[in-house]
């Protein structure tokens, strides 16, 4: 809609919180923390991971992949952001690209053995029926869903049998954004201080996923 409503603010609202270039491209990288928060998170699980083929997800269903010609988007600028860090581009993928049956079950083995180690996508495609599990070290939720269910499917995709991690990360890129931590307390979430805690360490296998979804202090 041309003009303001809540609908159109709220949307917005959660663009500008992920990356600024999603409303206005006058804006630069040196703008937008949060991908470079996101960036030093991934880099520094997948260097520590080497030794074992540690895999990671990065959730959005903001800024979801698009030729470069139709302008910026975040999958595509994480993707260069980490290539530019010295991870092999083959070892990135978005979720999007498997558009088949095939080629998702393709995918999926690719992420279990650890050849595709970064794997990105929205809570729509990746966030249910997709086992990719084997060596799935950390999960990066770079926005927030309105249900706390997708919360708890998006964390599903590493907090189950057949993970050969004990413990894994549940990181969540937030900041103090006031809109995310709005969407955090509709989604049933409690809060306390208004303190962030950015990094989540919990038992693969002891802990249900929905006593991880909070990610706040107290």
């Amino acid at each position: 809609p041309s003009v303001d409503n809540m609908l159109k603010i709220t949307g917005e609202a959660r663009k500008l919180a992920i990356d600024m270039r999603l409303i206005d491209p006058a804006y630069t990288l040196s703008d937008n923390q949060k991908i470079l928060q996101v960036v030093d998170n991934v880099e520094r699980i997948y260097r520590e991971g080497n030794l074992e083929k540690a895999t990671q997800m990065i959730f959005s269903d903001i800024g979801t992949p698009k030729n470069k010609e139709e302008g910026f988007d975040v999958y595509n600028e994480l993707k260069d952001l980490l290539v530019d860090r010295g991870i092999p581009k083959e070892a990135i993928a978005f979720v999007h690209d498997a558009n088949t049956d095939d080629k998702k079950n393709s995918l999926s083995r690719k992420v279990n053995s650890g050849e595709v180690r970064i794997l990105m996508a929205s809570t729509e495609k990746g966030g249910t029926g997709l086992n990719v599990q084997s060596r799935m070290k950390a999960v990066h939720h770079l926005d927030v869903p309105w249900r706390p269910s997708d919360i708890v499917q998006r964390n599903g995709r590493l907090i189950r049998q057949g993970n050969m991690h004990q413990e894994v990360d549940i990181e969540k890129a937030t900041l103090f954004c006031t809109i995310f931590i709005k969407c955090f307390l509709l989604s049933g979430h409690s809060l306390s201080d208004g303190c962030l805690i950015i990094e989540t360490t919990v038992n693969a296998m002891m802990i249900p996923p929905v006593d991880i979804v909070l990610g706040f202090k107290g």
